[in-house]
């Protein structure tokens, strides 16, 4: 029999003593039916068994769970306007919840216009997140009898056991909105980071489920939708469905040979462009705007463009990017006027006026575009994309220096070293362009075990290339850093 506590369903009801020190007192409140009531902000609302509500929507979960089945049937507000709505909801949740922890904070005249500007540097995904978080703690706190604040090291130990029963990662979670407001609110969290708190939260992180990635896709599938692509392109008397399709296949060859995750990817407004050589090969291109990539919040990112480059010839060799931008002009869409490169796709295949979806786009990839010789369609997910040239890369020995580029991630001490370098990604994308020609020869196959993996080129040899030109390239920086 499923339970509810407060409003949140759970697989069976907790003893006192998980409850922590304060299962003793009297009037702790026992289990109770979905009738209980949650804190959404400053109001109680009651949430029905298994049910999805407003509330839910507000932590961040999609509409729709992957996997879902159906497409919607009417269009969602404009990027923008989603954006700018998702991130008012954000920061009234945020201010809500700073009046119950920095009651002297709250007190001041302009406190909506004060929790706008610490949390600017903070996603929206991050902020409901860390909202979600506090928002479970405080429920705790007053179905416990107990103050939320000031945090002491009891209270959140107490809670911590508790959370380690509920939900796994529940714990985990709250300390990182803890470490928060710590430091955007000034609350004082310092003492509650001991190590037994970190324990407790631990012991609740080794009843997580294994972590399940999603598969890369196969180097056939993408050879597949290449050539799909270029033939519907070639194809004057497309119908909606395979227009549509066509568009979101070549959406998906730009996650994969761009190496971006889908909500950047799906964010740029910058429509992509092509630059070729005489010979007709090169790169398709675009550029993502801070805000519009996950670690562009940050200070440091601030003001700078992240290059979003993509091998034009692809693995099939053919002409992808030029058919997909054909087919994208065929459809009408434009990144700059739309708001979003990847509006959604309705039911009827037509193009909304929203940014497609996780849900959606899983719907589309899972039923539309794989094949049963892909495999299980459920394994397959919008990150596999991304995973996949790095994967590959990785498979065919690119030092990890060159394959963290490819992928956009940087540390902190290599910033000023990218901020000359101009044209950071050279050196990566020629290396995936040896791995791409590798696999299009037939020397390299991805997709087969270590030992059946090279056919021509052994990778000791293509290593050792690597190395070198690694080598040389690093020492011509080393000059030119001197001389600057």
């Amino acid at each position: 029999m499923a339970w509810s506590l407060y409003g949140r369903s759970v697989r069976q009801p907790l003893f006192p003593w998980q409850m922590g020190p304060f299962a003793p007192l009297p009037g702790l409140p026992t289990f109770q039916l979905a009738e209980a009531p949650e804190l959404v902000g400053s109001r109680e609302v009651a949430l029905e068994p298994a049910t999805r509500g407003a509330d839910q929507e507000e932590e961040g979960l999609p509409e729709e769970r992957p996997g879902g089945s159906r497409l919607k049937s009417k269009s969602g507000p404009p990027p923008l306007a989603a954006d700018t709505a998702a991130r008012a909801r954000a920061l009234a949740r945020w201010v809500e919840i700073s009046r119950e922890i920095r009651p002297g904070l709250a007190k001041k005249v302009d406190h909506e216009l004060s929790i706008q500007e610490v949390m600017e540097t903070k996603a929206t995904a991050t902020l409901l997140t860390r909202a979600s978080s506090w928002t479970l703690y405080l429920n705790w706190c007053r179905a416990s009898r107990v103050k939320p604040v000031p945090l002491t090291e009891e209270t959140v130990n107490a809670y911590l056991r508790y959370a380690a029963v509920v939900a796994p990662t529940r714990g985990q979670k709250f300390l990182e909105a803890a470490g928060l407001a710590g430091y955007h609110l000034s609350l004082d969290v310092d003492h509650i980071f001991t190590p037994r708190a970190r324990g407790i939260a631990a012991g609740g992180l080794k009843r997580k489920r294994e972590t399940v990635k999603m598969k890369c896709f196969l180097a056939s599938t993408v050879t597949r939708w290449e050539q799909l692509l270029d033939k519907e392109a070639a194809c004057n008397d497309l119908s909606d469905k395979q227009l549509a399709i066509g568009v979101v296949r070549g959406f998906f060859l730009w996650l994969v040979h761009a190496r971006m995750r889908f909500s950047d990817a799906a964010r740029l407004t910058l429509e992509p462009y092509l630059d070729l050589d005489e010979k007709g090969e090169g790169y398709l291109e675009s550029r993502a705007s801070p805000g519009q990539y996950k670690t562009g919040h940050a200070t440091k990112k601030l003001g700078h463009l992240l290059p979003c480059v993509a091998s034009a010839s692809g693995l099939a060799g053919g002409t992808w990017a030029r058919s997909w931008l054909s087919l994208r002009r065929r459809a009408g869409l434009h990144a700059e006027r739309d708001g979003s490169l990847m509006p959604e796709v309705l039911a009827g295949w037509a193009f909304g006026a929203g940014r497609l979806k996780v849900d959606s786009a899983a719907v589309l990839l899972r039923q539309h575009l794989l094949v049963k010789h892909d495999g299980v369609p459920g394994e397959y997910g919008t990150h596999s994309a991304k995973a996949t040239l790095l994967s590959w890369m990785a498979k065919a020995g690119v030092k990890r220096s060159l394959r963290k580029l490819s992928g956009y991630h940087a540390d902190g001490r290599d910033q000023s070293m990218l901020e000359y370098s101009r044209d950071a990604v050279a050196e990566p994308m020629r290396e995936l362009l040896r791995v791409l020609s590798l696999g299009r020869g037939g020397a390299f196959n991805p997709d087969v075990t270590r030992s059946g993996r090279w056919t021509g080129t052994k990778p000791e040899e293509l290593v050792e290339e690597v190395a070198s030109n690694a080598t040389a390239s690093g020492s011509e920086t080393t000059q030119d850093d001197n001389e600057d």
